[in-house]
């Protein structure tokens, strides 16, 4: 992260504030959620920045609701936001409140894994756990005698978070 504020990125901050989240904001400019909520203050105290954001958004329409339902499963919620034009955390809490009223239809609960690899290909060991798999992920495994994991192809993949 730079530090310091030049004119360039002020002026960016007092047009789109408000307009654009502040995540959106953080990547462009370079700089922390806090250091460009920070900033906000500054100018506000100055009167060079409005103390509330104008809305940009209003109620959701019946098309962007149902593109949400239809695709909540299958996109991610930063590609639902980009084509939705709203921000990250307004399709976060929607997609939420779809769920909580549906919870039959967006059941998260892990899927039977299948085992295909019966041994470690790195150590050969049988001691496998399954780390699962969960909406659209693929089966993974885990050795337990060289700490590995990978998929059921044999491939060293990085541990799922």
């Amino acid at each position: 992260m730079a530090y310091g504020w030049t004119k360039e990125q002020e002026q960016y901050l007092i047009d789109n504030y408000g307009k654009e989240s502040q995540r959106d904001m953080s990547k462009k400019l370079g700089k922390s959620r806090s250091t460009i909520g920070n900033k906000v203050k500054q100018l506000q105290s100055q009167g060079l920045l409005n103390h509330k954001p104008k809305r940009t958004r209003g109620l959701w329409t019946e098309e962007e609701q149902q593109y949400l339902e239809e695709n909540i499963m299958t996109m991610t919620l930063d590609e639902i936001a980009k084509a939705l034009g709203r921000s990250y955390t307004t399709i976060q809490q929607r997609a939420a409140k779809i769920k909580k009223a549906n919870p039959e239809k967006y059941d998260y609960k892990p899927r039977e894994v299948v085992r295909e690899i019966r041994e470690c290909p790195e150590c050969g060991s049988s001691r496998l756990n399954d780390v699962g798999v969960y909406g659209t992920f693929q089966a993974k495994y885990f050795c337990v005698n060289c700490l590995m994991e990978f998929d059921k192809y044999g491939k060293r993949v990085n541990p799922m978070l």
